[in-house]
């Protein structure tokens, strides 16, 4: 093999250090040339690294450069949870092979291989521009690594939950290059034409509807945009600006309005999805009360301060409750039952003794903890760590026996009360009215430095929704109850309670470059380990008990393995990175 020829003056960088070095505990010197700020490494650039001959045979020659690519961009962190993602597409192809699924791991190969083409020549164009203009155009930098589960979840939960014949299933498929935030949208528009087209024989949505998807998409991406921006003066007086959600946390959540309002009707509606449609509905009369109140919110902006801002502020609220409940009512009428909805939801509680009881032992159980939990923190009792893991807690505490006793309404009322606290954050953030202003200000004591980085706080409305999440999926696959609806409680209930709380008190090997310990992560395994084992023993049905504790064991070790490693918001990525492992495990490896 040619051997790469270097210059013995030129010093070496990070980039020209062998790829295993960032496997290795290096020195303090090589970690401090490390950024911590994902998404934001700047490599060296080619005037500091060894040069390629001119005369280096095409294979070598982009082994050198593929070399010199992970060194400057890849860690022991990124490199682990790359390992996971292989690992799990490994179980998805023997899936394939298995099920006689070729056309769907083909032209699910082929949807990714085109977006990491359309990010290969994206960042080649611009190198280019920065190498013959460095002084106009700075050197571009790569997609945020969590962009990687853009492509990665989203897919393989609609390869397991769709049917590969269905439209909406290439629709999808056509969405992924969206994730790419650097592509330009036109491009983006015409590759997902061509793409789902391309693929679609025997079922073809039509042209309008196609449309409708990516306008759905680009509304929730440009809104949430929108609110995630801040700007604030640094100690120097420089405007910054400040974001809250990352990119890929965008793209998940525009997913799941697309799939929520546009696919969900290719569901039957059931006592099953009917929690479903209920929450699609409130997505849609939030997003319509939303567009009313706004200009009046522009208006309150622009007033400033006074006592007509605080009336306005008033009316702001008034219009947005109107509006949410009027398309709340029509909607329901519309779609699932013609009855005023208000009633509909009282009879539906009262009419079962189970769902009276569960729902007055939630209000019971949070009217006590919720005063308790603000006295403990303005006393400081609690350290802001365990203040904020008491929520995880109360959560296994409330729905561990509800989701086999009535696994229906525990999913309606944990999607519901997504919404309910969306609205509070809206509350929280826009500080309308004195409840607005409250909020701001009580709930800083359970912030942390991710929830002031930005203008949004999302923690607790992901923990509701990393619960959720397996919820939903049982609910759209008609397996409402069985181990898997328990991984939102398990990795975040107690997976992710203990390897907080075990890797802040013991915790003494980090993971390299993290915060996050080796400690924790084992703690972390152990504890969804043991819940699940406990679930299986004493709260599950004979008919719905685990077949392969192997599967099981791998799921916790993966959730703990991404939960240490990766830098996306973990309550949102471990529960889907979990429920899709579960899936493919169970598929391939049903047990007995």
């Amino acid at each position: 093999m040619a051997k790469r020829k270097t210059a013995a003056s030129t010093p070496k960088s990070a980039a020209a250090r062998t790829t295993a070095l960032v496997f290795q505990e290096g020195s303090a010197d090589f970690l401090a040339e490390t950024p911590a700020t994902v998404g934001e490494i700047t490599p060296t650039g080619r005037n500091n690294l060894e040069e390629i001959p001119e005369d280096t045979k095409l294979p070598f020659k982009m082994l050198y450069q593929l070399q010199d690519f992970l060194n400057d961009h890849m860690t022991l962190s990124k490199g682990v949870q790359v390992l996971v993602c292989l690992y799990i597409c490994q179980i998805f192809y023997l899936h394939f092979t298995r099920n006689n699924l070729d056309e769907v791991m083909y032209s699910t190969l082929f949807n990714i291989l085109g977006g990491v083409l359309a990010m290969f020549l994206s960042h080649r164009s611009q190198k280019k521009k920065h190498e013959l203009q460095p002084e106009k155009y700075l050197y571009p930098k790569l997609p945020e690594f969590n962009t990687v589960f853009s492509f990665f979840v989203p897919i393989l939960l609609i390869v397991l939950m769709a049917d590969h014949k269905d439209s909406f299933f290439q629709a999808n498929l056509a969405l992924s290059n969206f994730a790419i935030k650097s592509l330009h949208p036109i491009a983006k528009v015409v590759s997902s034409f061509v793409f789902y087209y391309m693929y679609n024989d025997d079922a073809t949505l039509e042209l309008f509807q196609f449309m409708k998807v990516i306008w759905v998409y680009y509304s929730v991406d440009f809104s949430l945009g929108a609110w995630n921006e801040a700007h604030k003066l640094d100690k120097d007086g420089n405007v910054v600006v400040t974001t809250t959600l990352s990119n890929t946390e965008i793209h998940f959540i525009a997913m799941v309005c697309v799939n929520f309002l546009v696919h969900l009707e290719t569901l039957p509606l059931t006592a099953g999805t009917t929690s479903l449609y209920i929450f699609r509905i409130l997505i849609l009369s939030l997003i319509m009360s939303c567009a009313l109140a706004y200009p009046l919110y522009e208006l309150y902006k622009w007033l400033g301060s006074g006592i007509l801002p605080s009336l306005l502020s008033y009316l702001i609220i008034v219009a947005f409750c109107g509006g949410f409940y009027y398309a709340t009512n029509y909607q329901f009428n519309l779609f699932i039952e013609k009855k005023e909805v208000l009633h509909w939801l009282y009879e539906y509680v009262t009419s079962s003794p189970t769902r009276t009881k569960l729902l007055t032992t939630w209000v019971a159980t949070f009217a006590g903890a919720i005063p308790v939990m603000f006295l403990l923190a303005k006393a400081n009792i609690l350290s802001l760590n365990v203040r904020r893991k008491v929520w995880h807690f109360l959560l296994v505490a409330t729905l561990t026996y509800p989701i086999v006793e009535d696994p229906e309404f525990t999913t309606l009322a944990v999607l519901g009360s997504v919404i309910v606290f969306v609205v509070f954050e809206f509350l929280r953030c826009t500080q309308l009215t004195v409840f607005g202003k409250i909020l701001h200000s009580q709930l800083k004591v359970f912030q942390d430095e991710k929830d002031i980085s930005g203008p949004l706080n999302v923690s607790y409305i992901y923990l509701l929704v990393g619960a959720g999440i397996p919820l939903a999926y049982g609910a759209a696959v008609n397996d409402p109850v069985s181990i898997r609806s328990y991984i939102g409680l398990a990795t975040l209930g107690l997976g992710d309670s203990a390897a907080s709380i075990i890797g802040k008190k013991f915790g003494n090997i980090k993971w390299k470059g993290e915060v996050k310990t080796f400690e924790g992560t084992l703690a972390y395994i152990v504890a969804t380990f043991a819940y699940f084992f406990a679930v299986d023993k004493y709260v599950l049905p004979e008919a719905s008990r685990v077949s392969n504790w192997e599967n099981i064991f791998i799921v916790s070790v993966i959730a703990g393995v991404v939960e240490g490693t990766a830098s996306m918001n973990d309550n949102i990525l471990v529960p889907a990175i979990s429920v899709i492992a579960y899936e493919a495990l169970t598929r391939v490896f049903p047990g007995h």
